[in-house]
């Protein structure tokens, strides 16, 4: 019987004040120390156990905790592509960080061959600071102007 078949068991009793504490995690945002307690423990990462770099740590967590964190997943879900700004690549579902990892790395090629013209960031105004951009362009020898704006980022050479 795992963690989750034990809190079935047990609802009946200790369902109200689970969802007591759920509600007050919410309003006032204090975590139950239960909540913020786990045990670390060590799995092994392969079948050779005599070496300490065969062995991962993991931290175990309540049930209870991870029912929490899924409820608040849930609900941001929803939320967080209204405020995540669309050139924001990592970590979001259904976008990929490499898209501008690849982006930048034409741009950088097209810069080494000395063959380029011009070039529309768009997708990689954010990532690009105008204090980088002002140090480092000079140094690769570009002649450029530059309108930090959110739909254009101009390089001339």
């Amino acid at each position: 019987m795992d963690n989750v078949d034990t809190l079935i068991e047990v609802w009946d009793i200790l369902g109200s004040d689970y969802v007591a504490a759920m509600q007050q995690c919410w309003s006032e945002g204090i975590f139950p120390k239960g909540f913020l307690e786990g045990i670390i423990t060590l799995i092994p990462k392969g079948d050779d156990t005599d070496v300490l770099t065969a062995w991962r740590p993991i931290t175990l967590l309540s049930s209870l905790y991870k029912i929490y964190a899924k409820l608040i997943s849930v609900r941001l879900e929803v939320i967080l592509p209204m405020l995540i700004s669309p050139q924001q690549q990592g970590f979001i579902n259904g976008r990929n960080v490499h898209n501008n990892i690849l982006l930048f790395s034409l741009v950088h090629e097209a810069l080494k061959r000395e063959r380029i013209e011009l070039v529309s960031t768009r997708g990689i105004h954010q990532a690009l600071r105008e204090k980088v951009a002002l140090k480092v362009l000079p140094k690769q020898n570009v002649r450029w102007e530059v309108d930090f704006s959110p739909h254009k980022c101009t390089v001339l050479s």
